[in-house]
């Protein structure tokens, strides 16, 4: 009778118990034994029976790794091969690529999926969190066996709240599974602690950069006056599972008369993480680990060259035969748009066109990779595209419709030859030609004043030919920061946090 065996493995950190007959394994090649551990045990089985053959008496069909009916070096080859192999072994391989998938979690809820809302972890996959193929495969554990995750994550987002399963493989006794949660994620050495850590500190450097090339204030010093969340990074984007906000600091200054930025972000190794103690990333050396992560510097600027696209439809409001015929400052795009650490204007193409008549926008943006991305060569985003946007940019497409608001106040008093001494937008859209499909955006919507994001006051006096008014666009429901924004009647833009 083939013998039977009971795992139970009972810990705090898992609290599994595993209870499996060894029918239901499949054990190592040099797991002589199948006690689930390659080890001098086996060795000894081996030497019993050494060079014996089938029908000796000395001969073990259970030494016979190979089934050559000898029992030779190859059997011994067999248990060097897995010599010291055991479960334990094994599942570090699990907490490593656990380590992975986590990270890769806190990445696509707190960074990549900011125009998503609320997510569901149970429906995403390995591809949906950008992890490469193959990336969560081992020598034991495969992709297949950390799918589907438990767990939710509510806009705006929050702490993580999840639960990875990772299920026994072929090979592996013992639990049967074993589950973490973002209570008891871990990496095991320094280096990978430090992999979290350098992105964030890319993360912040990117941010740095799309601040100043979005609003190019002539700002000496930058420390302490730009917070998180004037660089656009939420609640939660920097608080990783060792790194927190507390463990990055930034300091520099930007002239914008010349376009010189100079900072330095400071990442701290968190508590019990050894080397390095600290580590810098500045103007000239900040950047991704990775391909991937330097692709994200060209999908932002793919994606403000996006939003100003959908920003000219919206503020001009008529048919356009190619995208390409514009010129830059008719897209309100200027080369500092387009200028990244490793992207620069001319990795950047785009094409497309616009039926006023029939609500129909077409575009492709293309952005070549710059030399130190591998792969892929290029990437293409159109109208139908997932945007990785930041508020910022969500941002782009309010400023676009207040821009239209005001161009509209303007044409009204030059054609009705009245004066108002006090107007709003609960009396005037209909004068001024606006409806709530042309204050409709991807992010924000006007439906009238009780469910609204824009509304306007103002006054104009005939005789003097003097208009005043103040055009507010609120953050809609997938926006978190500013609050609002406003224009005024000589084009200054104010924001409130």
């Amino acid at each position: 009778m083939k013998r039977q065996f009971t795992f139970m493995a009972v810990s705090a950190a898992f609290m599994l118990v595993c209870a499996l007959p060894c029918e239901a394994l499949v054990y190592e090649v040099g797991d002589v034994n199948q006690d689930c551990n390659v080890d001098s045990n086996d060795l000894d089985l081996i030497l019993n029976g050494w060079l014996s053959s089938l029908g000796e008496l000395q001969f073990d069909p259970g030494s016979d790794t190979n089934a050559d009916d000898s029992i030779d070096v190859w059997d011994f080859a067999a248990v060097s091969q897995g010599w010291q192999l055991n479960d334990h072994v094994k599942w570090s391989e699990a907490v490593s690529k656990v380590w992975l998938l986590a990270r890769a979690l806190h990445t696509h809820c707190h960074y990549r999926n900011q125009d998503a809302g609320n997510i569901t972890m149970y429906v995403l996959s390995a591809s949906d969190l950008e992890l490469d193929p193959g990336q969560l495969d081992g020598r034991w554990f495969s992709e297949g066996d950390f799918f589907p995750m438990e767990g939710s994550v509510f806009f705006p987002p929050g702490p993580l709240r999840f639960t990875i399963t990772a299920n026994r493989p072929d090979l592996v006794c013992s639990p049967a599974f074993k589950k973490f949660t973002y209570q008891n994620i871990y990496a095991e050495t320094d280096e990978e602690i430090w992999m979290e850590g350098k992105t964030l500190a890319w993360i912040i450097a990117m941010s740095i950069r799309e601040y100043v090339s979005h609003y190019e204030y002539h700002m000496w010093y930058f420390d302490p006056i730009l917070e998180a969340e004037d660089l656009g990074l939420r609640r939660n984007e920097l608080e990783g599972f060792y790194f927190t906000e507390s463990n990055f600091a930034w300091e520099g200054s930007y002239d914008a008369q010349n376009e010189l930025l100079d900072f330095t972000v400071t990442a701290t190794a968190p508590a019990g993480v050894g080397s390095p103690a600290t580590l810098q990333y500045t103007q000239e050396t900040a950047t991704g680990q990775n391909d991937k992560e330097n692709w994200w510097e060209g999908e932002r600027i793919m994606g403000t060259i996006a939003m100003l696209i959908r920003g000219y439809v919206i503020e001009n409001q008529h048919s356009v035969a190619d995208f390409n015929d514009l010129s830059l400052a008719e897209l309100r795009l200027d080369l500092n748009d387009m200028t990244g650490f490793h992207f620069s204007p001319e990795n950047f193409s785009w094409t497309g066109s616009y039926d006023e008549p029939n609500d129909i926008l077409e575009y492709t943006i293309t952005a070549t990779a710059p030399d130190i991305i591998s792969q892929p060569s290029s990437k293409t985003l159109d109208q139908d595209s997932q945007l990785w946007l930041t508020d910022m940019q969500k941002y782009l497409e309010g400023r676009a419709i207040a821009r239209l608001i005001a161009s509209k106040i303007r044409e009204y008093f030059a054609q009705c030859g009245c004066s108002l001494p006090n107007f709003d937008s609960i009396a005037l859209p209909g004068e001024i030609g606006l409806t709530g499909d042309n204050l409709t955006g991807m992010y924000f919507s006007h439906t009238g004043y009780a469910d609204t994001d824009f509304y306007w006051t103002g006054s104009y006096d005939l005789p003097t030919d003097e208009l005043n008014f103040v055009i507010t666009a609120e953050k809609g429901p997938l926006i978190i920061s500013p609050v609002k924004i406003t224009l005024d009647q000589d084009g200054m833009w104010a924001e409130y946090p």
